[in-house]
């Protein structure tokens, strides 16, 4: 046994040197060995020391290679150190700072997805880490204070909103008088109603609730308990105003009071009775008044009528989507019923009159024809004759093609009298 424990220690290495003594002595060394490369016994090794540090811990033993004078080595004999840029945080730092200027100079402000990437660079990740460390006090106070300079930036995302909801509220109670939203309200196209539900909510939970909002909130005379019992009081007290000045309870669906959609709640009743989820207590109140719990005819159509009116002061014209919906009625669809009942001779005087004069277009078709008929007596009184090339356009329409559509039409029986006349009256040549 003790034969062999001699044998292991005889073929083991040397250990490495593990202190700084013993390092400091292998380096003022001039070291040359003996190697046996290639089964070759005698040749001489060099010992290359490439370590470059005058002192070492012993946990940084230098490295020592060993070359075989008869083997190829690396020919590159330049050992000057390769110039690689090296670019600090600092300067990283400085660089998305600059472009953080670059987009609040275009785009006015500092909001921004996650996601956003500037130049390559992603921004969106860079900001939100920049509140985020802010938030848990590793961000650098010098950073702290140029991003603080910045004009328009704020730490808190979601303080930004509570303020923006706040003036709205402020602004909310200098018009009407309190701050009694309606849930469904908006303000500046904001769900102000939401908000103000919201910060009930927060309080009620008793979670943490920033005094100095409550605070504010109260200087507004904020009020803090459910307001929706208040609420129906208040449109059922205008609705019997209403019932009053009217004789009736049918209110159109848009008629508004006193900023409520007055319309839309007694519509909103009548849902809820149907569905059997109106209080007892409401219905009988509602039926007091002679409430009509059945929509008349005559009332929905004027609903619609109304709808369409708010459309075109939107969008400037009558030409509703079919799809096109509107609190839950097709309006779309009505209007091309009531188009459908005009070609038929079933819509009568004072409807086609109504829609007329807020200037629904019937037949479509009709108005472009009638159009096309102008350009070609425009053509004829420019050019001197009838012949329109197939490929002729006036006033960008293809004048042309509708000249050929209507002479084939003729040609095959299937050109309306009407029509046929009136290009007979202004001497069209077939």
């Amino acid at each position: 046994m003790l034969q062999q424990q001699q044998q292991q220690q005889q073929q083991s290495p040397p250990p490495l040197p593990t202190t700084t003594r013993q390092i400091s002595i292998l380096k003022e060394r001039s070291v040359t060995v003996l190697a046996a490369a290639n089964n070759k016994i005698g040749e001489e090794a060099t010992v290359v020391d490439v370590s470059t540090t005058t002192e070492y811990n012993s946990d940084e033993i230098p490295k020592v290679a060993i070359s075989n004078n008869n083997t190829k080595t690396n020919t590159n004999t330049n050992t000057s150190p390769q110039k690689t840029t090296v670019v600090s945080k600092n300067q990283r730092w400085e660089r998305m700072f600059a472009l953080l200027k670059q987009f609040h100079e275009r785009e006015g402000h500092y909001d921004m997805p996650v996601l956003y990437i500037e130049d390559g660079k992603k921004l969106g990740y860079w900001i939100r880490n920049q509140r985020s460390w802010r938030k848990a006090g590793k961000l650098q106070s010098v950073r702290v204070e140029r991003l603080s300079e910045l004009d328009g930036f704020v730490w808190e995302v979601h303080s930004n909103k509570w303020e923006v909801n706040y003036k709205l509220l402020v602004q909310y109670k200098k018009r009407v008088g309190h701050c009694k939203v309606p849930q469904m309200h908006q303000e500046d196209g904001k769900d102000l109603g939401k908000w103000v539900l919201a910060q009930r909510a927060m309080k009620k939970k008793g979670g943490p609730f920033d005094i100095m909002r409550e605070n504010r909130l109260n200087e507004l005379d904020f009020v803090w308990g459910s307001t929706i019992l208040d609420e129906w009081d208040n449109t059922y007290k205008l609705l019997t105003q209403f019932k009053e000045e009217e004789g009736h309870c049918n209110v159109p669906r848009t008629h508004i009071v006193d900023e409520k959609n007055l319309g839309k709640w007694v519509n909103t009743q009548r849902t809820s009775k149907n569905r059997g989820t109106l209080d007892i207590m409401r219905q009988t109140r509602l039926e007091e008044i002679d409430f009509n719990w059945a929509v008349a005819r005559a009332n929905l159509w004027e609903d619609y009528l109304s709808l369409l009116e708010i459309f075109k002061q939107k969008e400037g014209h009558c030409n509703v989507p079919i799809i096109h919906k509107v609190d839950g009625l097709h309006l779309g669809h009505w209007l091309n019923k009531q188009k459908q009942n005009w070609r038929k001779g079933k819509l009568n005087d004072t409807r086609e009159k109504k829609l007329y004069d807020l200037g629904v277009v019937m037949n479509s078709y009709s108005i472009q024809w009638e159009s096309m008929l102008n350009l070609l007596v425009q053509y004829k009184e420019r050019e001197g004759n009838w012949n329109v090339s197939l490929k002729h356009k006036e006033d960008e329409k293809n004048l042309g093609t509708w000249v050929y559509t209507q002479r084939t039409a003729k040609k095959k029986g299937k050109l309306p009298k009407d029509r046929k006349n009136k290009l007979d009256e202004i001497g069209f040549v077939w």
